[in-house]
């Protein structure tokens, strides 16, 4: 019997596992961080340009904790966020497949004042950092201005915070 199991694996060897190394995204560490992955939205049956001119728009996210076909939404800020879901749907599904890439972070500086982390897809062929930030205002003024004086409120602890939601995009 032992001689049949010898010649059946020496012409039958068993096939090797091949590991694949999937980097996932750290956790966020800081209480006023906002992270979210989003999901393809290639594979979401939405038209997101229908909501061109709200203010917010749903965005889904992936849950990694529930196994359910329904995803969770999030109401993220539209002048932002429809530039980089038509980027993810013009770009190829290689460039969409690391989470890295369909990550987006949200810095609360103050009540009012945002900072969106958001990676540049079309930049990801190149060897250029691939991240933007955007500084968004919460409420609308009468001027539509860009909000002055936002840099006043970087305490050590949200520079940090910046720093560590870049690094998700550059390492």
């Amino acid at each position: 019997m032992k001689l049949f199991e010898k010649l059946s694996k020496k012409h039958h060897p068993e096939p090797q596992k091949t590991e694949v190394k999937q980097h996932p995204v750290d956790t966020v560490k800081y209480d006023f961080v906002e992270r979210y992955t989003l999901v393809n939205p290639k594979n979401i049956f939405v038209n997101h340009e229908a909501w061109a001119l709200c203010d917010n728009m749903p965005v889904a996210y992936e849950n990694g904790q529930e196994k359910s076909c329904w995803n969770k939404c999030v109401k993220l800020n539209t002048s932002i966020m429809l530039p980089f879901i038509r980027a993810c749907k013009a770009s190829p599904n290689e460039d969409l497949v690391p989470e890295k890439n369909r990550t987006v972070s949200i810095v609360h500086v103050n009540k009012d004042i945002d900072i969106y982390v958001v990676p540049m897809l079309p930049m990801l062929k190149s060897d250029l950092d691939c991240w933007l930030f955007w500084v968004n205002r919460k409420q609308r003024t009468k001027d539509n201005q860009f909000p002055k004086g936002w840099s006043f409120y970087m305490t050590p602890d949200i520079r940090k915070a910046l720093a560590n939601e870049i690094k998700v995009h550059t390492r």
